[in-house]
């Protein structure tokens, strides 16, 4: 398996280790990584992907949690369908420690019930007191049995060394592949317009009324706290509060407190609760500005 040592295979292998986590800054080759551990996986259990990384995704859209199941070898993220997700409202974590953490915690417990391996990517924030919480409240709620870093210079020092004397799970801590490639914020950006057009291409208008369905803010502000409503990315929930799909705002008519919202969704029979993202997007997924 590329980039990984014998020592790292042999443990994932073990029945006993379900649980494996991938930790590292920026552009370190998480995602490559976790490629490469699912197509050994895979080739004779079902291997559960969660994906943390709300800016980044590759399973389910922008600002959400979402992960899905590997079968018979790695082909490509297009092909590992969306099983469950969970909206943090915002493609950052950054002012969202407390949605990513309970999406993770929440994903991982539905993807535990239905896989053998979880493989877990996790997002590049990992400098500053802001990314240690975000990992170390991630370990405490997730309990991982494995955690793999990939490095560049020691930075997740930090992060990891509390941990020395643990016995809760084993640290493999591994070089960041030197091929790896920095992308630029306008890739970046650019990747996430590109999944948000995707996403959305085949949405029609559906209306719902603020007397039908409940009506909250990620971030838990009231609602008359925020400017606009238009372009507002929002998740719309079904009876057990689950996450169907997501939606953009197209108009909003505040006398009648009804919503008309932009979603790949066929019916709005289900839906009944719907929550209001922090990021703001047009119909061809570019982020606009608040």
């Amino acid at each position: 398996m590329k980039g990984i040592t014998r020592e790292v295979v042999e443990e994932i292998s073990k029945p006993e280790n379900k649980i494996t986590m991938i930790l590292g800054g920026i552009d370190v080759g998480k995602t490559f990584l976790i490629e490469n551990i699912a197509e050994f996986l895979s080739d004779s259990i079902d291997v559960g992907i969660v994906d943390i990384d709300m800016g980044q995704s590759h399973i389910g859209p922008p600002t959400t949690i979402g992960w899905g199941i590997v079968r018979d070898g790695f082909k490509d993220w297009k092909d590992i369908e969306v099983i469950d997700m969970f909206f943090v409202g915002d493609t950052t974590p950054f002012k969202n420690l407390l949605p990513t953490i309970t999406g993770a915690e929440y994903i991982t417990g539905k993807a535990k019930l239905d896989t053998e391996k979880i493989l877990i990517d996790t997002t590049g924030l990992v400098l500053g007191v802001i990314g240690r919480i975000l990992k170390w409240n991630l370990f405490e709620i997730i309990r991982p049995d494995i955690i793999i870093t990939l490095e560049r210079e020691n930075e997740l020092d930090h992060i990891l060394k509390v941990y020395k004397n643990t016995k809760a799970f084993k640290i493999f801590r591994l070089p960041s592949p030197r091929e790896t490639k920095i992308k630029s914020q306008l890739s970046r950006n650019n990747y996430r317009k590109k999944m948000f057009r995707e996403y959305f291409k085949n949405s029609k208008i559906v209306n719902l009324s603020s007397e039908n369905i409940s009506v909250k803010c990620y971030n838990g502000i009231e609602l008359k706290g925020i400017s606009t409503f238009i372009n507002r990315v929002v998740s719309l929930r079904n009876f057990n509060e689950e996450d169907l799909t997501l939606g953009i705002i197209s108009e909003y008519d505040n006398k009648n407190g009804m919503f008309s919202i932009i979603t790949p969704k066929e019916s709005p029979d289900d839906i009944r609760s719907m929550i209001i993202g922090a990021i703001m997007i047009n119909k061809e997924g570019e982020q606009l500005e608040k």
